[in-house]
């Protein structure tokens, strides 16, 4: 005959399976109505949607294509709440039960453009203008950020006397977004000097000269060790690309020295105070 200890022991145990079993159970989601929600979002759209939050399979009907937040810029990241996501469902009457992180963060997938990206397009331009022209070196001017699957075109290629070196201004295009930036090459010696002119480019270029304004508010890219991040800025002079101008933290209100990317879009060089 059994003792009362053995089968007291067979009980509880019996009732830690099946409290496990129900864990395991819910944790995989399977409860009807329950969304079990990402840690880290990564999103290349414009807007972020509901079934982009969700990690958990979803029954029929479920609506994932309701806008949740409009995504980061580039390269940065941006948090919502589990209680806002509540309040979101709630506003338009659905039910569910939400569990995951109380913060979910979502980040705008990109890259950043690599002379291996631009190199092809100089050389192409060059071979139309001089079979023997060849590239000794690219560099970019700034750390440019752009979507997935980027185009890239060459706008104008010419030499400028004063940095002894050729100047090329580029446009990509990702995701319905226009960049502009400029990289400077050198030539091997012996290249005669050349200038290039895309097709309708001194049109384009011109239109894109004075790319910040005085009294207007732009993006200003921060970069630091372990860290980025993109803010409102307000600029206190006209800028063209590649210069440097004067502008203010809407929030802080220092003043910075910033390159101008593209169009209202700027990357921090130095701190005036």
């Amino acid at each position: 005959m059994k003792s009362l200890a053995t089968v007291g022991f067979a009980v509880v145990l019996r009732v830690l399976l099946a409290g496990l079993a129900l864990q395991a159970s819910a944790t995989a989601g399977s409860v009807p109505g329950t969304l079990t929600l990402k840690t880290l979002v990564q999103i290349s759209a414009d807007e972020v949607t509901l079934a982009d939050m969700v990690a958990s399979r979803t029954e029929p009907g479920f609506p994932g294509g309701l806008v949740v937040c409009h995504s980061p810029e580039q390269g940065t990241l941006r948090t919502v709440s589990l209680a806002e996501i509540a309040i979101l469902l709630k506003k338009h009457d659905l039910e569910y039960i939400l569990q995951g992180p109380l913060q979910i963060s979502v980040m705008r997938a990109s890259r950043k453009v690599s002379v291996a990206d631009l190199k092809p397009l100089i050389v192409s331009a060059l071979q139309s203008a001089d079979t023997n022209a060849r590239i000794a070196e690219v560099q970019l001017q700034a750390a440019i950020l752009v979507g997935n699957d980027p185009g890239f075109k060459l706008l104008k290629f010419r030499f400028d006397p004063a940095i002894q070196k050729y100047r090329a201004w580029f446009i990509a295009t990702s995701e319905l977004r226009k960049t502009t930036f400029a990289a400077t090459v050198t030539l091997e010696r012996g290249t005669t000097p050349i200038e290039i002119n895309a097709a309708d480019a001194s049109q384009q270029a011109s239109s894109l000269l004075v790319l910040v304004h005085r009294g207007g508010t732009a993006m200003m890219q921060l970069q630091g060790d372990g860290f980025s991040a993109t803010i409102p800025v307000l600029c206190l002079e006209d800028g063209r690309e590649t210069t440097l101008v004067r502008v203010r933290d809407k929030a802080s209100k220092r003043n910075y020295r910033a390159q101008v990317l593209a169009r209202e879009l700027l990357r921090a060089v130095s701190r005036e105070n």
